[in-house]
């Protein structure tokens, strides 16, 4: 890029640019729709070359005045990537994924860097002098942040909640706010329920207490804390509660991260982290355990850090926190694990403090209080002090279900903690920062979670039944989101880049799941398809990239979660190599659709179906091309001219069904949108005739 002697381009240079970014514009607006899988033949549909013209004079004027400078233009090496699936050639599958939704997040990252770079570039060179951070402060902003995000997020899927076993724990706050016990069987049969759930709902027990009557196979630890808010404002109240504790969580995380720290970017970092990835923002407003007892571990954690990092605890403050410990158990009995070894970690913290004696007692007064009621329930509701008593003859747990269970935990594309929230996957790399600057703490947090994993895997299933993503692994999310701060501070300024690049992929596929369609992806079925994914391209199937254990098994869900981490870490790892070349500012903004691209393609390779969706990539296309206002008509690889007349006879738009056809006798014909006009149907029944 030619400069001026005030280092930003000469006007023609600038003109030159935006002309190019005009151009890349007119062919976003393309429709791209593949007619050959094989041979990537595809159908191009672009708006008329007076929009091309009118795009790049507009683009090249605004560039010509504003004349951006180098750095301020790296963002906008994003736009190489919608020309992808346009080259008049036969293109890789990876190619093909810059065509849709993925596309216009490829545009909304371009623009907001060269806003903010603009920004950051036109601020006086003379350094500031830093403002003392208000910790509390600074901690209830990010509350606070969390508590509109989670709201908002609540209001988008409100017709969609509550779902799954969420009506349950209400009816058990409806029994103990009008009947003050546990017996719900009168409540179901009354209908209680109908005020916040459309639709019948049995009483979810699997054997009567000792006096015949039903109690919820659920603990009421949960109904319990919601009950002042569902008194006040019904189940409204109830959410509103469960948004507060879970923004204490975030508040919580903040405050550790600072404390580890002493960076008020890293500390921001971390809460975002957690309050805006998928798995935690989808469940952070549910009527669930888990959002509550992982608003209790990031406050463990907190305690955690301050004790590490050379701070002290009152008596006072050691009995509230083993009265948070005390609540575990009664939001559900996996969180016993959680419990036990929080209270270890923190018991020996104690033990080796100035008044070793009063810390341990300050501790453990509450939970010991506790435990003792907490085997009386089982033993008074149903004869035996067992926990596993609800569930009659036993929650049917073993071993033999911890390899799948962990794996789908951390990676299944449709329910797990990495898979749906990338940020998080950070912190395990932060860990080993963390092992090398406070070796105790990582080692806790290791003891604090790895044992709570392998339990909550232990479980047949696993994935929580019919909820958002990693339902039983949030109680565990801040012991990854602090880590990640650890990461920030430890890592070199491209490093940084690559991490504010996955938060903001972390939030977007939050924003997706939630968004589209007030929550059309928030609960998936076990096919092994994630829904979101399926969205969000509309050449190739992007689930097939992504980790399955429904789908491939452990083994290949591990094998692509690996692929996946190989691809990211040797981005990094070249990104800071090379962070003193001028080339690696442009590349640290193609960092992560490379790694995209690249870990897709090594995964595509090593199946034998087909990765280009054709079915679905002709229907987009019919359904756009229909709408009119396109211009200019072309096929690629081979390259020819097409006439609008000639379209219809290209596209055979078969079955848009993901996944193996069912046995029963479900429509082998399956089409999402299609527009109205009139078909020809050919049925191929060599296979099922009947």
């Amino acid at each position: 890029m030619n400069a001026g002697p005030d280092g930003r381009p000469t006007r023609l240079a600038a003109a030159l640019i935006g002309g190019l970014v005009g151009a890349s514009a007119w062919v976003s607006l393309a429709v791209v729709g593949v007619v050959d899988a094989e041979r990537t033949t595809r159908l191009v549909a672009a708006p008329p070359w007076s929009m091309l013209a009118a795009l790049v004079a507009f683009a090249a004027a605004a560039f010509a005045v504003v004349r951006p400078s180098r750095r301020s233009c790296a963002p906008l090496s994003l736009l190489v990537l919608p020309w992808l699936p346009v080259l008049p050639m036969p293109v890789a599958p990876a190619f093909l994924l810059w065509d849709g939704p993925l596309e216009s997040a490829i545009w909304i990252a371009a623009m907001a860097g060269l806003v903010w770079t603009l920004w950051r570039t036109s601020r006086p060179p003379t350094p500031r002098a830093t403002a003392p951070v208000r910790v509390r402060r600074e901690a209830a902003a990010a509350a606070l942040v969390a508590a509109v995000v989670t709201t908002t997020a609540w209001g988008l899927v409100r017709p969609r909640v509550p779902a799954g076993d969420e009506p349950h724990y209400l009816v058990i706050t409806q029994s103990l706010l009008r009947d003050g016990d546990l017996r719900i069987e009168d409540n179901h049969r009354a209908g209680d329920y109908l005020a916040y759930y459309d639709g019948a709902l049995k009483p979810d027990f699997m054997r009567r207490g000792v006096d015949r009557q039903i109690y919820s196979i659920h603990a009421p630890g949960t109904s319990a804390l919601v009950l002042p808010g569902f008194a006040v404002a019904g189940y409204p109240g109830a959410v509103a509660t469960v948004v507060l504790l879970s923004a204490l969580g975030v508040a919580a995380a903040w405050g550790a991260a600072w404390r580890l720290t002493r960076d008020r970017r890293a500390a921001w970092v971390a809460a975002l982290s957690l309050a805006l990835s998928a798995p935690w923002l989808l469940l952070a407003f549910a009527i669930y355990p888990d959002p509550i007892g992982g608003a209790i571990v990031a406050v463990v954690v907190a305690v955690l850090v301050v004790l590490d990092t050379g701070g002290r605890l009152t008596p006072v403050r050691w009995v509230a926190v083993g009265a948070a410990l005390a609540v575990l158990p009664w939001l559900h009995t996996r969180f016993v694990v959680v419990a036990a070894a929080a209270g270890l970690v923190l018991g020996l913290r104690g033990w080796r403090s100035a008044h070793r004696g009063r810390a341990v007692s300050a501790l453990l007064a509450v939970p010991l209080l506790s435990a003792a009621a907490w085997f009386a329930y089982f033993q008074v509701i149903y004869g035996h002090p067992d926990p596993s008593a609800p569930y009659g003859v036993g929650t049917g747990s073993g071993w033999s279900f911890v390899p799948s269970g962990l794996a789908g935990l951390l990676f299944d594309q449709q329910f797990g903690l990495v898979a749906n929230a990338p940020i998080l996957g950070a912190g395990l790399l932060g860990f080993g920062t963390l092992a090398r600057r406070h070796p105790r703490l990582a080692a806790e947090l290791v003891a604090l979670g790895l044992p709570y994993l392998v339990t909550a895997a232990s479980y047949p299933m696993w994935w929580g039944g019919y909820s958002t993503p990693a339902r039983f692994a949030i109680v565990v999310a801040p012991l990854f989101a602090v880590p990640v701060a650890m990461l920030w501070v430890a890592g070199a300024q491209r490093t940084r880049a690559v991490l504010g690049s996955v938060l903001v992929v972390s939030a977007a596929l939050s924003a997706a799941i939630a968004g589209v369609d007030r929550g059309a992806f928030l609960f998936n079925g076990r096919d092994g398809y994630a829904l979101v994914l399926g969205w969000l391209s509309a050449q190739v199937d992007l689930s097939l990239a992504l980790p399955s254990v429904h789908r491939d098994g452990v083994a290949g869900a591990v094998a692509d979660a690996a692929v996946w981490a190989v691809a990211t870490a040797l981005s990094v790892a070249l990104l800071t190599r090379f962070a003193s070349r001028e080339w690696s500012r442009q590349a640290a903004w193609l960092a992560t659709p490379a790694v995209v691209m690249a870990a897709s393609t090594v995964v595509w390779a090593r199946l034998d179906r087909p990765v280009v969706s054709a079915a679905e990539s002709e229907r987009r296309f019919l359904a756009s091309w229909r709408d009119g206002g396109f211009g200019a008509l072309t096929q690629l690889a081979p390259r020819r001219a097409v006439t609008a007349d000639a379209v219809a006879g290209r596209l055979t738009v078969s079955s848009t069904r993901r996944g193996p056809l069912p046995d029963d006798d479900a429509p082998l014909l399956g089409l999402a949108d299609l527009p109205a006009g009139e078909y020809d149907i050919f049925v191929d029944a060599a296979s099922r005739a009947a």
